[in-house]
């Protein structure tokens, strides 16, 4: 099961980065970009899925009215930093 996620992990991240690339891609790109599609209907459904969540969140605070800060510090307490270090995965977990 673990490998799937990460599978279904990996899918995501190429929509999304595809996303990004066919915002200035050239023909061959875009040809690269039809290649991947058709490797798997996956690929294909999790495109969509990027398309729909970037269009959505396209509209989310148009006019900046949310206080990105502001919201941070509120929950700021409450969050902890990862770290990638040794030191950190050998710290003990708070209770």
């Amino acid at each position: 099961m673990r490998i799937q996620k990460q599978i279904d992990r990996l899918i995501t991240d190429q929509a999304s980065e595809w996303l990004e690339t066919l915002q200035t891609a050239g023909p061959e790109q875009h040809q690269a970009f039809c290649e991947w599609l058709y490797q798997s209907r996956r690929h294909m459904e999790e495109f969509l899925e990027v398309v729909a969540v970037e269009r959505a969140l396209a509209d989310l605070d148009l006019e900046r009215r949310i206080n990105v800060d502001a919201l941070l510090a509120q929950i700021a307490p409450n969050v902890t930093e990862l770290r990638a270090d040794a030191s950190a995965r050998s710290a003990p977990r708070p209770r």
